[in-house]
C-alpha cells in the first residue's frame, strides 16, 4: 500500500537502487569533439536528439544547456498541445515535479542565512501542531536538515487528496500526521519523502507569514528571474502551456496537487538554468547575493561517506552522482515527475555546465534522462578534449567482496523486499532465480564472484533489460543479523533488498485476508487502484496492491492486532497499516487511504 502511481519496470528498478544508476546507452560512445569545439558538441547533440526524438512523434521535449552564463542551445521536440497545434520549445511551460523540492531547499537555505529557520532544531518549534507517534522510545525530534536529506523518518506521502483540482492546503498534512507514526527513528536511513518537503514548505509559511506560493515568487523566482515560472495547484495554462499527452499523444486532463512545496513549480528548461546561474556564480544574480557561498557548498556535500542502506549521496535538497563523470563531479541531480510530465536538471559546477530536459508525454521519462545525461557528456567532452565518462574501476579490492553463494551457509534463497516489491530467490546450479511479481530473470555467477542479471524470452531469446545489466549482486550479512542482497555499479555498492523471515500472524490478522477495494472520496484514487489484496504465502503476510497494468506485493509485520507495519528500508516501508473493524466492514488504511475488505476472505 505504497504510492500507485509508480511504474513498477526494469528502469525504475535500477534508478531506485541509489539514485545513481544512470542510463548507460546515452553516454558510453561519446562521439571524437576536440577541446574546446562546443560547436561539434552542439552539432552532435542536435543529430543525436533528432534522432531518438523523432522515433517517438507523441512525445514532446524540450531542452535547454547551460554553458558558463550562456545558454547555448534550447529547442523543442514534438506537439506541446494539439489542441492549438503549438509545437514544443524552449518557451514551453511544464510541471517540474519534484525539482521543486530543490527550490524550497534554497528557500530553507536561505532563511537560515537570516537566522529564522534553525536546520538542526526540531521542526517543530516552526511548525505549530507538528508531532508523530514513534515505536522507539526516546526517538530524536525530526529536524529541517533530515527533511532536506530525506532522513527524517518521514512517511514517503500521503495519499489521500495528492492528486486534486481543488485539493486542501497542504498544511493540513501536520493534523493528518498526528496519530501516525514514523517509519523510522528521524537521522537513521534515507527514504525519499514528498510529505518532509510540504511539512517544510508549511514551515515555511509559518515563519514569513505569507502563503508558500507567493514569498516563492517574491523572494526566489523574481529574484531568479524566472518570469515564466510560479508554484501552483494546477498545470500550466496560457499560451505557452503544454497539454498532458497520453501514451497516443492525446490530450488529457491531469489534476491538480496538494503538496506545492514537494512538486507544484510549473516552468520551462530556460527558467530552470537560472537556478543553475545561481549555483556558477556562488548564489549571486544580477549582482545582488541571493544564497552565500557557505550554503551553496553545503547544499551540495553529503554529510559523511555514504552508507550501504542509504541509497543515494544527498545533499540538501540535490542528489550527488560521483559515478558518471571522472574527475569532474559532483554532478548534481533531481529529476521530477507527475501522472504525464517529466522534468531533469543536471549540472556539473566545476565545469559550469547544466542540461534542463522537460516533457508533459507519459512514458517520456527514460527520454528525458538519456537527453539530460547526453547533452552534458557531449558540452564535457568539448571542454575537456576526452571522454569524460567514468571507467569501470578494475583491479581495486572490492568493499564488499563476493560470497560464495553456492554454499549451503551463503545461498541467497528467500523473500527479498526490493525498491520494487518483493522477489522470491533460489539457487540451482551455478545460477540464482529471481521472480519479480509475473517476472522472471536469472542472476548467473561471473568469473569474479559477483552474480549479474540475465533474462531469456521464453527462456531461449537474450532480452535487454538495460541499466540493471550493469549491476552486480552479492550478499552481506549485517552485525544485527539481517541479511542483504547488495548492488555494485561502477566499484559503489548500494542495498537492492533485505532479506525477511517469517514472522508470527495472529489469528486477528489471518482473519483479515482477503480482497479490498478503496473506499474513499479521492476520485483519482478510485481511478487508479484496481485492488489491494492481503494473502498469506510462505509465511509471509503480503499485500497487492493493483494499479492499472502495475502492481506491487509487500510484506507486513504484525505488531499487534490493529497495527502492520510495512517491512523492509526505504521509500514507503516502515509506514503503518491499520485495521479495524466499521461495522460489518473489515478497513484498512494507510496514507490517508481506506480499504473495504469485499466479501469473505480469500
Amino acid at each position: 500500500m505504497i504510492d500507485p502511481h509508480r511504474r513498477r519496470t526494469l528502469q525504475s528498478m535500477a534508478i531506485a537502487l541509489g539514485a545513481t544508476v544512470l542510463p548507460g546507452c546515452a553516454t558510453r560512445t561519446p562521439t571524437s569533439i576536440a577541446p574546446g569545439d562546443t560547436a561539434a558538441a552542439l552539432d552532435s547533440l542536435r543529430l543525436w536528439l533528432n534522432e531518438h526524438a523523432g522515433r517517438r512523434p507523441q512525445v514532446n521535449l524540450s531542452v535547454a544547456v547551460l554553458d558558463g552564463d550562456t545558454v547555448t542551445f534550447a529547442g523543442g521536440y514534438g506537439i506541446a498541445d494539439p489542441a492549438s497545434g503549438l509545437r514544443a520549445s524552449e518557451r514551453t511551460r511544464y510541471r517540474a515535479g519534484s525539482i521543486s523540492k530543490v527550490f524550497t531547499a534554497v528557500a530553507a537555505l536561505k532563511l537560515a542565512e537570516q537566522g529564522r529557520l534553525d536546520l538542526d532544531a526540531p521542526l517543530a518549534d516552526v511548525l505549530p501542531g507538528f508531532g508523530m507517534r514513534s515505536r522507539q522510545a526516546h526517538a530524536d525530534a525530526v529536524t529541517p536538515r533530515q527533511i532536506l536529506r530525506h532522513r527524517a523518518g518521514l512517511p514517503g506521502d500521503w495519499a489521500q487528496g495528492m492528486w486534486s483540482d481543488t485539493p486542501e492546503p497542504f498544511g493540513r498534512l501536520v493534523t493528518h500526521l498526528q496519530d501516525e507514526f514514523l517509519s523510522s527513528p528521524p537521522g537513521r536511513l534515507y527514504a525519499y519523502s514528498n510529505v518532509g518537503f510540504s511539512l517544510l514548505g508549511a514551515a515555511i509559511e509559518h515563519i514569513t507569514g505569507e502563503p508558500f506560493a507567493r514569498w516563492m515568487q517574491d523572494q526566489l523566482l523574481q529574484p531568479l528571474n524566472m518570469p515564466a515560472s510560479a508554484f501552483e495547484i494546477a498545470p500550466p495554462s496560457g499560451p505557452f502551456a503544454a497539454a498532458a499527452l497520453d501514451a497516443k499523444g492525446r490530450a488529457e486532463h491531469e489534476p491538480g496537487l496538494r503538496d506545492l512545496p514537494a512538486g507544484g513549480l510549473n516552468t520551462t528548461v530556460v527558467d530552470l538554468l537560472q537556478l543553475a546561474r545561481l549555483w556558477f556564480q556562488q548564489g549571486r544574480m544580477d549582482g545582488r547575493q541571493i544564497l552565500s557561498p557557505a550554503s551553496i557548498a553545503a547544499m551540495q556535500t553529503p554529510p559523511h561517506p555514504p552508507a550501504l542502506a542509504d541509497n543515494a549521496d544527498m545533499g540538501l535538497g540535490w542528489h550527488l552522482l560521483d559515478e558518471e563523470f571522472d574527475g569532474v563531479g559532483p554532478l548534481l541531480w533531481h529529476a521530477g515527475g507527475t501522472p504525464h510530465h517529466h522534468a531533469q536538471l543536471m549540472l556539473l559546477p566545476q565545469l559550469k555546465l547544466a542540461v534542463a530536459v522537460m516533457s508533459s508525454a507519459v512514458g517520456a521519462g527514460e527520454l528525458a534522462q538519456d537527453s539530460a545525461l547526453k547533452a552534458l557528456t557531449l558540452m564535457a567532452q568539448a571542454r575537456l578534449g576526452r571522454d569524460p565518462t567514468r571507467p569501470l574501476r578494475q583491479g581495486a579490492d572490492p568493499v564488499y567482496p563476493p560470497v560464495d553463494l553456492m554454499s549451503a551457509s551463503q545461498r541467497l534463497d528467500g523473500h527479498y523486499d526490493t525498491p520494487m516489491g518483493l522477489v522470491r530467490l533460489h539457487a540451482g546450479g551455478q545460477q540464482v532465480h529471481a521472480s519479480l511479481g509475473g517476472q522472471r530473470l536469472t542472476l548467473v555467477r561471473q568469473p569474479d564472484g559477483y552474480l549479474k542479471l540475465r533474462a531469456r524470452l521464453l527462456g531461449l531469446i537474450p532480452i535487454d533489460i538495460g541499466p540493471l545489466g550493469d549491476l552486480a549482486f552479492s550478499r552481506h550479512d549485517t552485525a544485527d543479523g539481517q541479511t542483504w542482497l547488495i548492488a555494485r555499479r561502477r566499484g559503489r555498492f548500494s542495498l537492492a533488498g533485505t532479506r525477511l523471515e517469517p514472522v508470527p500472524i495472529p489469528v486477528a490478522w489471518k482473519n483479515r485476508l482477503g480482497l479490498y477495494r478503496y473506499d474513499g472520496s479521492d476520485s483519482f484514487l478510485a481511478a487508479q487502484i484496481q485492488s489491494a489484496r492481503v494473502f498469506e504465502a510462505e509465511g509471509l503476510l503480503q499485500v497487492e496492491l493493483s494499479a492499472g497494468t502495475d502492481s506491487i506485493r509487500l510484506a507486513l509485520a504484525p505488531v499487534n492486532d490493529q497495527e502492520a507495519i510495512i517491512r523492509g528500508l526505504g521509500r514507503g516501508r516502515g509506514e503503518t497499516v491499520h485495521a479495524r473493524q466499521d461495522g460489518a466492514d473489515t478497513v484498512l488504511r494507510h496514507a490517508g487511504m481506506r480499504f473495504v475488505r469485499q466479501g469473505g476472505s480469500t
